[in-house]
């Protein structure tokens, strides 16, 4: 499932990169937010779910995860 979503990316990214228009970068914001909309939604069931102290103890962990792993992608490093 990684290299499909690899491969997607590489051909939307190289899309991108060719066309002028803004059709890609909307598909790519699209699949962005959508991947983050999921995700948020998974952890808000696990939450609600799963009243366990270790597994909100793990899902607080993937929050904190996510958010660090989202940081470092928008920002720049060069």
């Amino acid at each position: 499932m990684l290299i499909v979503a690899y491969k997607i990316n590489e051909i939307l990214v190289k899309n991108y990169e060719k066309d002028d228009s803004k059709c890609n970068s909307l598909i790519l914001i699209g699949a962005l937010l959508s991947f983050l909309g999921g995700s948020l939604t998974w952890l808000v069931f696990s939450y609600k779910d799963f009243n366990c102290a270790k597994n909100e103890t793990l899902t607080s962990i993937t929050l904190i995860l996510i958010i660090v792993i989202f940081v470092l992608s928008v920002r720049k490093f060069r």
